[in-house]
This record gives structure tokens, sequence and C-alpha cells, in this order.
């Protein structure tokens, strides 16, 4: 082995690394994090990773897992594997630390442990990010929170692998709830994900709806075609994931007392918001 491909090697172990190991070792309010699956990595990529490295070092790419993509990509795994992703991120010398985590870049745990300067996010629906920001600046003064200027514009299922080669990774569900949340998904073009939501009444699903191509949420648009329903109180909610803080206040705004999720997900700040406001939210464990 030559002595530059064995700096090189060493220098990508050296950024692999956790939460715990770079913690303490960072200091407050200078690093910028950003969190995304990065796959398939290209001009996108490369571009969104070098823009936020400007904006303050050091730059954390926090990387997620495949199962968790897959989740949000309507069940279809990424192109290469989690371990595949990271390393690509550590070639990159803009890139100081790579974490291969669940934990969105934005979850208070992680704004917490690495106190950042900066929060960087990829276009999504405005009005979701408004309502974010908004929440975490309350607890979080000194972090930033910026939305690249650019968008991706690709489509995920063109590059990536069926689930069907896969299976240990996702339970076969036969519940007929389970099953039309998974099928609701896979007809979302959303980019950023694709998500359903269902509402039922005595068992009997009444309404469904999934994200958009223009990042409405699902649980956004299931409420609007109910928006002059004033019982809800007595329906029930079904989503893939937990709902976001924005769509949190709208399903408490909406009256509805039990939420169900199927997978896990996200930054926990809507199922805490709902559990404040005593609105039933639980994992769903439908039968199989």
């Amino acid at each position: 082995m030559n002595k530059r491909l064995f700096r090189l090697r060493t220098n990508m172990r050296n950024k692999i690394t956790t939460f715990r190991k770079i913690a303490k070792s960072l200091n407050s309010h200078c690093a910028t994090l950003i969190g995304s699956s990065f796959d398939p990595f290209g001009s996108y990529y490369f571009r969104l990773l070098n823009w936020a490295s400007q904006q303050s070092r050091p730059l954390v790419a926090i990387v997620h897992p495949d199962e968790m993509i897959s989740i949000r990509r309507s069940f279809v795994l990424p192109s290469e594997n989690q371990y595949k992703r990271v390393k690509n991120i550590a070639k990159l010398n803009f890139v100081d630390y790579v974490i291969l985590s669940r934990k969105l870049a934005h979850d208070p745990w992680c704004l917490k442990a690495l106190r950042p300067k900066f929060v960087i996010f990829q276009h999504d629906n405005p009005v979701y990010h408004k309502k974010l920001f908004s929440v975490l600046s309350q607890y979080f003064p000194q972090v930033h929170f910026k939305v690249a200027p650019f968008k991706q514009e690709r489509n995920f299922q063109s590059q990536a692998v069926s689930l069907s080669s896969a299976r240990n990774i996702f339970k076969d569900y036969r519940n007929k709830i389970c099953k039309r949340l998974i099928l609701l998904a896979k007809k979302s073009e959303a980019q950023i994900g694709k998500i359903s939501a269902i509402l039922t009444y005595e068992d009997k699903i009444v309404a469904e709806a999934y994200n958009s191509d223009k990042g409405e949420h699902a649980e956004i648009l299931l409420l609007s075609q109910n928006r002059l329903n004033k019982t809800l109180d007595k329906y029930s909610l079904y989503v893939l994931i937990p709902p976001c803080i924005m769509c949190a206040e709208a399903i408490f705004r909406s009256n509805i007392k039990k939420v169900y999720y199927l997978y896990n997900y996200g930054d926990n700040l809507g199922i805490k918001y709902l559990k404040s406001k005593g609105v039933s939210i639980k994992k769903y464990i439908g039968k199989r």
C-alpha cells in the first residue's frame, strides 16, 4: 500500500465517529450539522455538503441507515448501503466528521449534545420549516436553522433497490390498516418523504391521503378533507410515521383523540406535543 492511500484510509477512519466521541471536543456554537440519506451520491449532495461547509466548520454529516431511508421512500432501499454511503462522505475534504445514526440533525438530543452553530435543511415544505424553526428557536436560540438555496430534482424510485431483496428489514403486515398505509405511501410522488395517513371511524377507513409532490404533508391533506366535520373526537388517525410538530398542532385542533403510527421515525416533537395536550399517541401493533 502506497503512503498516499494509507493516509487517505487513515483520514477516513478518523472522520467516521460517534456522537459520544466528538460531543466534548466540539466548541460550542461552531459546528454545522446536516443529516440525510446522501443517496445516490452525486453532484447534488456534493454541492449541498460543500455549501454547508461554507457556513461554519467543522461540518458534521449524519448519514441515515438503510431501514430509516426505506421507510420514507415507500419501502425501497437506497442504491448504496449505509456503510458505503458513510465512506463516500468521509472521502470529502470539506466534511470533518461522519456519523451513522437514526437521529435527525435537528433532533433536540443532537442540538444539546453537539451545540452547533448551524443546522442545514434541504428544500421541503416552507410552512413546515417555519413552524419547526419557531419551536426549536425557543429552546436553542443560539442555533441558526438554514435551508439550502437549491433543490434536489430526481426520483428515488428510479435508482433504488426493491424491498423484495430485503424482506428481513420490514414486517410482513397482513393487517388492513398497515397494508393500506404502505400501499398509500407507494402512491406518493413526494421527493423528500413518501408518507401516508388514514382516518377511521368505528374501525372503518373513511379517508386517506399521502404526501404530495409539492411537499404537503399527508396529515394536513387528510384533515383538510374533513374540515367541516366537527365530530373528529370519535375518529382515529393512523400515520406511517409519527406526525411532525406542524401536523401535531393540526391534529390537536381537529379534536382527534387517538393517533397511531406504524414506524418509529423523527425528532419526537410531534409526539411530545400531542401528549402534552392529552391526545393519545401510540405505536400501532397490527395483527399479522
